[in-house]
């Protein structure tokens, strides 16, 4: 099925992770053109999918959603008082708030 680089490019993007890229030939593109490649393969290897009733929802295999932080892409608690924004950029953020004198 799907190879261990393609699976551990894009799994983070499965789960929350926003893509900044541009999707312009880089890592993500190619490993989602793999993906995309490897599934029809599959499917043109097994014609009897075609006309096989889905018994299955995507969602069932749905994993719960991560969060990122916003500022460097780290894994976050859902439970981040300022977003999606991890402890360690939010008390950069503080503090640069309190060098400039402005409080929110």
């Amino acid at each position: 099925m799907i190879d261990a680089t393609t699976h551990g490019t894009i799994y983070d993007y499965t789960r929350g992770l926003l893509y900044d890229g541009r999707y312009e030939g880089d890592s993500f593109q190619v490993a989602i053109e793999h993906m995309i490649d490897t599934v029809v393969e599959y499917i043109l290897e097994r014609p009897e999918l075609t006309s096989a009733q889905n018994t299955e929802d995507m969602f069932d295999y749905e994993e719960p959603m991560q969060n990122f932080c916003e500022e460097c892409g780290d894994e976050v608690d859902s439970g981040s008082y300022y977003g999606s924004v991890c402890s360690y950029c939010e008390s950069q953020w503080e503090e640069e708030e309190e060098e400039d004198g402005c409080y929110y």
